[in-house]
C-alpha cells in the first residue's frame, strides 16, 4: 500500500449547495461497469469545479505543494435496494480513489478488506456483477453465487460510515467494496463523489508516496 487511508469529515464547506448542483446535472447509464448512473467526467464540463475539488483532497496529502495532476470524476447515483452490490474488488489502473459521501438519511458506506489466503485472487466472476449492474433485473441464482464465491476470499477489517459530507481517500490497490445501500424513506439513491488520481507531480515530477514505498498487498 503507498497510500494510507484517509478521512476528512466536514470535507465541504456547504454540501447542501454541492448536493443541488450535482442533482442539476445530466446522468447516463454507466460505462464503466459501474453501479447506476454517473455524469460524464466533470473535467469535460466544468473545470474550474474540477480543479478545486481534486486540489482541494489532494492537500490532505500533500499541503505544500503545487499540484498537477491526472485525474476523471464523476458524480453517481446508485439505486436502492441493489442486492447483488458489494463485490469485492480494486480500482485499478488509478493510484489512488477518492469518495465524497452526500447523503444526509444512510450510513451507506465503504469496507476494506484483505486476503484470508495467499492465494491469487481472481476477478474472473465480475463480469457477471458488470453485466447485473447493466441489467439489474436479473437477480438470478447464478449472480449471487458468484458474488458469494468472489467475496470468499476475504474478510473485513475496516467498516467506513458514508457520514453526510465524509471524504475517504484510499490507495486503488486495496481491496474494497460499497456496502449494499437498503434505503431510507427520505433517500431514493445513493449520491456519491468519485474521483479516480492516475498521477501526481509537480513541476513535471512525480511526487513520492506520503508513506514509505512498500508491497502493495
Amino acid at each position: 500500500m503507498l497510500f494510507p487511508i484517509v478521512i476528512q469529515d466536514n470535507f465541504f464547506e456547504d454540501p447542501d449547495f454541492i448536493v443541488n448542483y450535482a442533482n442539476k446535472l445530466k446522468y447516463e447509464e454507466n460505462v464503466k461497469k459501474a453501479p447506476g448512473l454517473r455524469t460524464k467526467p466533470i473535467h469535460q464540463f466544468d473545470q474550474e469545479f474540477f480543479s478545486w475539488v481534486t486540489n482541494k483532497s489532494l492537500k490532505l496529502y500533500y499541503p505544500d505543494k503545487d499540484l498537477e495532476f491526472s485525474a476523471s470524476a464523476v458524480f453517481q447515483k446508485i439505486p436502492v435496494n441493489l442486492k447483488y452490490d458489494g463485490w469485492v474488488h480494486v480500482d485499478s489502473p488509478c493510484e489512488l480513489t477518492i469518495l465524497v459521501y452526500l447523503n444526509k438519511h444512510t450510513e451507506t458506506g465503504t469496507s476494506f478488506y484483505r486476503r484470508k489466503t495467499p492465494i491469487e485472487f481472481s476477478d474472473k466472476n465480475q463480469e457477471l456483477k458488470h453485466e447485473y449492474f447493466l441489467h439489474s433485473n436479473n437477480n438470478n441464482k447464478k449472480i449471487e453465487e458468484a458474488k458469494k464465491f468472489n467475496n470468499s476470499f476475504f474478510e473485513e477489517t475496516i467498516n467506513i460510515k458514508g457520514i453526510y459530507n465524509r471524504c475517504v481517500m484510499f490507495d486503488a490497490s486495496l481491496f474494497h467494496a460499497a456496502q449494499v445501500f437498503t434505503g431510507d424513506p427520505e433517500e431514493k439513491e445513493r449520491l456519491i463523489f468519485v474521483n479516480a488520481i492516475f498521477s501526481i507531480s509537480e513541476k513535471g515530477k512525480i511526487l513520492k508516496y506520503p508513506v514509505a514505498e512498500c508491497r502493495r498487498c
